[in-house]
């Protein structure tokens, strides 16, 4: 039984979303962070849209050794 609910958000730098997942309020945050980022799609200037950003900053609710570090993403965490 879900006895409540979050919602995860990626946006850009200007604040526009990007991507976004609803979970139960007792999951980790980090079990979702994978399909967060790879939900996004950037528009660039022609071809086919870029799947990943260039840097990625980060709740440290987000923080785990189940979110691989580096080629795929470049993962910075805030305070």
């Amino acid at each position: 039984m879900i006895k409540g609910m979050k919602i995860h958000v990626a946006v850009s730098k200007e604040g526009v979303p990007l991507s976004i997942e609803i979970s139960a309020a007792n999951d980790h945050d980090s079990l979702y962070f994978i399909d967060l980022i790879d939900e996004i799609s950037l528009k660039g200037e022609k071809g086919r849209p870029r799947t990943r950003p260039d840097e990625v900053n980060a709740d440290p609710a987000y923080d785990s050794d189940e979110i691989p570090q580096g080629e795929r993403y470049k993962v910075k965490y805030s305070c």
